[in-house]
């Protein structure tokens, strides 16, 4: 009761400052439709871990919304959602980061689901938007997650450049079979029959080659 009376004794110790969201990212970060940047932002890569930041940030929002006052469906499908996209993060998976699952900036970027989301409004459709996700994270291709099957099949996050990389490895054979050619025999000397002709079976261009060294030792 002491705490709601000083409260209403005197307010300003207990307020907090607040910042408009809208303005800072209006100013500050890339236009959400277009996605160009801010004249100030001179390394959009560089930037990436602030977009992060500022995805995340938004993502746990986004969840905690649709987790607690969404509908019964929308509750069940984004669960579903969540539990079965997390499974592919770990520390291999993204940027070397033990990342805490569902937490993952960007998951409604890495993770789509097949054929749209079931229900409306879709929580993931801005949080998609290739304008709204960090240059770092597209470098993932997003992969596709199915809600309506009791056994998902076992799902990775990787970079294109991981998955051209096993695409080449599973089409480039384990062994090749290819016909050696032998080497003719070396002449040294002395191996030169009656006459300077090399034994059968050598090299014509290893004889003489073999003939040149033995004119040089012997001055």
């Amino acid at each position: 009761m002491s705490w709601f009376q000083a409260i209403a004794h005197d307010p300003i110790p207990f307020m907090i400052p607040g910042t408009s969201f809208l303005e800072v990212y209006d100013r500050g970060f890339p236009a959400v439709e277009t996605g160009d940047f801010p004249d100030q932002i001179v390394d959009p890569l560089a930037f990436s871990p602030l977009q992060e930041m500022l995805h995340g940030y938004i993502w746990r929002l986004t969840c905690d919304q649709v987790l607690a006052i969404g509908t019964v469906q929308a509750r069940k499908f984004f669960a579903l959602y969540l539990a079965r996209g997390k499974i592919a993060l770990n520390a291999d998976s993204y940027f070397g980061a033990k990342l805490p699952g569902r937490f993952c900036p960007n998951f409604a970027y890495h993770f789509r689901v097949a054929n749209n989301w079931p229900t409306r409004p879709d929580p993931l459709e801005d949080l998609a938007k290739i304008t709204t996700v960090s240059l770092c994270a597209q470098e993932y291709d997003p992969v596709i997650i199915h809600l309506h099957i009791d056994e998902h099949p076992e799902i990775s996050l990787l970079t294109r450049d991981q998955l051209s990389t096993e695409r080449h490895r599973q089409a480039t054979p384990a062994r090749f079979s290819s016909v050696t050619n032998k080497a003719a025999p070396l002449l040294g000397l002395g191996t030169l029959v009656a006459g300077g002709r090399p034994p059968a079976g050598t090299s014509i261009h290893t004889s003489l080659h073999c003939r040149s060294d033995s004119a040089g030792l012997l001055g």
